[in-house]
């Protein structure tokens, strides 16, 4: 299995040679570091394994040339790379005039308890850091919680289906809502960092009351349904016939 670890603006675990998080964008200066230098090193390799290949007469006016063509992508690319910079930073302030007035918006959404807003604000804004922690892990939480909701409620009131289909859907629906759970109790076992625990809880609880209320899950069923969960592909398929049948009727 690939090694992972916690994101260290987020929490959410990423593999251990991701440059950036998939999941707040930050970027781990270390490893983008360390690739820019493995990226120097392999053109050197590269330049030193052509000239064991060039006749001893050329190799002194072929090094010469091949270290200065070294030199010049170098700077290139340190160039490309502070102009790149640079451009985000000036699109974000046009935006936002300061990260300052950024993160006030972000927690007048929050205070507000209008999570839709913050999270579209904060995933326009490319905002990043320890000052955006507790907006990336709320707005984080309510994806997954409203599509959690949205699908649980989505598969009881669709009087298309059949049992059989309701049931079919449902285990991928219980498998989302058991993700966005998890990832809340994630964050809750870390001791909510960036303090955003009075929102996390409010929308893992609305997700956990979704699975009671519209389909009737017990509180020992919700726990054997989150000890079991590995990944993603984990199936949920026995819980599924039982609620449906439990709330549907043979």
């Amino acid at each position: 299995m690939k090694e992972e670890v916690y994101c260290a603006n987020c929490g959410a675990l990423i593999p251990a040679d991701a440059i950036i998080c998939p999941y707040c964008q930050y970027e781990n200066e270390e490893l983008a570091k360390q690739a820019e230098e493995d990226k120097i090193e392999n053109l050197i390799e590269e330049h030193n394994e052509e000239i064991k290949h060039l006749p001893k007469t050329l190799v002194k006016k072929n090094t010469k040339v091949y270290i200065g063509v070294i030199i010049f992508f170098v700077a290139a690319i340190l160039s490309v790379v502070v102009l790149f910079n640079r451009g985000d930073r000036l699109a974000e302030e046009t935006k936002y005039n300061s990260k300052e007035k950024l993160v006030k918006v972000l927690e007048e959404y929050y205070q507000a308890g209008d999570y839709e807003k913050m999270a579209d604000t904060y995933y326009a804004s490319s905002g990043w850091g320890g000052s955006f922690g507790k907006y990336a892990n709320t707005a984080e939480i309510y994806i997954y919680s409203d599509s959690a909701i949205r699908g649980l409620k989505a598969v009881a009131e669709d009087s298309s289906y059949t049992n059989e289909q309701r049931a079919e859907q449902l285990k991928e629906e219980i498998r989302e809502s058991i993700w966005a759970l998890l990832r809340a109790q994630n964050f809750r076992d870390k001791g909510f960092i960036y303090d955003e625990g009075e929102a996390v809880d409010k929308l893992s609880g609305e997700v956990e009351d979704t699975l009671k209320n519209v389909w009737g899950i017990t509180d020992q069923e919700l726990e054997d349904a989150e000890e079991i969960y590995v990944d993603k592909n984990t199936d949920y398929s026995e819980l599924a016939h039982i609620l449906v049948e439990r709330k549907m009727g043979n």
